[in-house]
């Protein structure tokens, strides 16, 4: 057997590239995004050449009572990895730990019920070969529900945040005056914020509010009672007249006559022993007006007002019901010093002519310059059977401290102020 001759063709050896080798693992990692993405896994939340855990929502907010979920998702060259412990942290308000094991789509989920309010910091980790992958962190913020109101005479607005990010958020209000319940009913709104204004009526006055509220919804529950501070004064207001037959509109609208008006002044009690100009009354006063609300009417039976050491109690006897929507005015009835040592004031009830009893009136003599003499006028009022006593700190009654006429030669008439 002959010895058959080498060939003349060798094998040439295989020579991979740089470029060759960066080629193909472009390639790999292409066909394992794209593998990743028939599957349902996100390209961005795993890791082409090993394993990795992705955790989500990145941040939520949540009214504290309630429940929230996290899910991490395992993955194993971008599959889904199923059969996998993970172990979950949070750290903050809420501290704890939970695991759970990774399902066909390599999720694992762990939900808990914020007690506390704060911000949670939440993270979950799985171990393999001997190493430990941890996801990113995600926030939770639990909040408190929060509850407001704005009280005025005709209205209460509630104000709701911090409540579950739920559809049908269901709370009871109602609002007391003086104890008295004077609105009930149910507000619902979705999500964690709302508002809403309900209509109410307080008398003329001075009177206690408070607004209520209670809740027991979507795994929150709570209640709030918010009175408002030093109370609310409705319907009362003061002005000041300055007329005479030469000046017949030197007062505050509406007056004597017009609609709706029911007018004690000159005349009261059957006789007017008034001042008189020309076969007129003349107004130099300071003047009450009280309205009654829309929805029901009013009786008032006292009233009075304390300007420094001055008194005025023009309306003895006083009893008069105000109908609905009605508007009572109390004024001057007739002539009256407001001390035994006054001679200058002329009728009953002119209130700025206290500032003759001041120390600032003296000062007045001797320097000609006025100086309001601080005196805030105290009106006491009995309606519905209820006194109380109004401060008119705006000093409308008193022309500011000082008497207008006497200190600046002008007329001393005034709109009307409501007392807050």
């Amino acid at each position: 057997m002959r010895n058959r001759p080498a060939s003349r063709h060798r094998r040439r050896p295989i020579v991979v590239t740089t470029a060759t080798l960066r080629l193909g693992i472009v390639f790999l990692l292409l066909l394992c995004a794209a593998g990743a993405s028939a599957n349902g896994v996100a390209a961005s939340g795993c890791n082409s050449l090993g394993t990795s855990i992705n955790l989500a929502p990145a941040a939520e907010e949540n009214a504290v009572g309630t429940t929230h979920s996290v899910t991490a998702t395992v993955t194993e060259l971008c599959q889904p990895k199923s059969g996998v412990t993970v172990s979950f942290t949070v750290t903050g308000a809420n501290p704890q730990t939970g695991s759970a094991v990774t399902n066909g789509s390599g999720e694992a989920t762990l939900s808990y019920k914020g007690k506390k309010a704060g911000t949670d910091n939440i993270t979950s980790s799985f171990k393999t070969l001997g190493t430990t992958e941890t996801s990113n962190e995600v926030t939770k913020v639990w909040t408190t529900p929060t509850v407001k109101s704005t009280k005025s005479c005709n209205s209460v607005t509630y104000t709701f945040s911090g409540f579950p990010n739920a559809p049908n958020n269901t709370v009871q209000e109602w609002v007391q005056v003086d104890g008295k319940v004077v609105y009930k009913g149910t507000f619902i709104f979705n999500g964690p914020s709302g508002s809403n204004t309900v209509s109410v009526s307080v008398p003329p006055g001075h009177h206690a509010i408070t607004a209520n509220a209670k809740w027991n919804t979507n795994g929150v529950t709570g209640e709030k009672d918010m009175p408002r501070p030093g109370g609310i004064t409705c319907h009362v207001f003061v002005g000041y007249a300055d007329s005479s037959h030469f000046e017949q509109n030197a007062h505050p609208t509406p007056w004597q006559g017009d609609p709706g008006v029911i007018f004690e002044g000159c005349g009261y009690g059957g006789t007017d022993t008034c001042p008189m100009s020309e076969g007129e009354d003349v107004y130099d006063a300071g003047a009450i007006r009280i309205d009654a609300p829309a929805q029901e009417g009013v009786t008032v039976s006292g009233a009075s007002v304390q300007v420094g050491p001055c008194s005025y109690a023009p309306w003895p006897g006083l009893n008069v019901t105000v109908p609905a929507g009605g508007i009572l005015i109390l004024t001057e009835t007739g002539k009256q010093k407001c001390t035994a040592t006054s001679t200058a004031e002329q009728d009953n009830f002119d209130t700025s002519q206290s500032f003759l009893q001041s120390t600032q009136y003296q000062e007045f003599l001797q320097t000609g310059e006025c100086s309001n003499d601080g005196y805030i006028p105290a009106i006491t009022l009995t309606i519905n059977g209820k006194t109380s006593t109004l401060s008119d700190t705006g000093q409308i009654l008193n022309g500011g401290g000082i008497d207008p006429d006497l200190c600046q030669h002008v007329n001393e008439a005034h709109d009307w102020v409501q007392i807050k």
